[in-house]
C-alpha cells in the first residue's frame, strides 16, 4: 500500500467529506420528518424510530 502525498490525500478526502456531510444532512432531514410525523400521528413508535435515527447519526458523526 502506498502513502499518497498531501495533494493526492486532499483530493481523496474532499469527496469523502462531501459524502459524509450529505449523509448527515439527509439523516437530519429524516429525523425532522419523523418528529413531525410522530407528533401529528401521536405515535410513540415513530418517535422511538426518530430517536434511534438521532442516536445513529450522532454515533456515525462522532464515533
Amino acid at each position: 500500500m502506498t502513502i499518497p502525498d498531501a495533494t493526492a490525500r486532499a483530493a481523496l478526502l474532499r469527496p469523502g467529506f462531501a459524502l459524509e456531510y450529505t449523509t448527515l444532512a439527509w439523516n437530519v432531514v429524516g429525523i425532522v420528518v419523523l418528529a413531525i410525523a410522530a407528533i401529528a400521528a401521536k405515535s410513540v413508535a415513530l418517535a422511538g424510530f426518530g430517536l434511534d435515527s438521532l442516536v445513529e447519526s450522532r454515533v456515525n458523526r462522532f464515533g
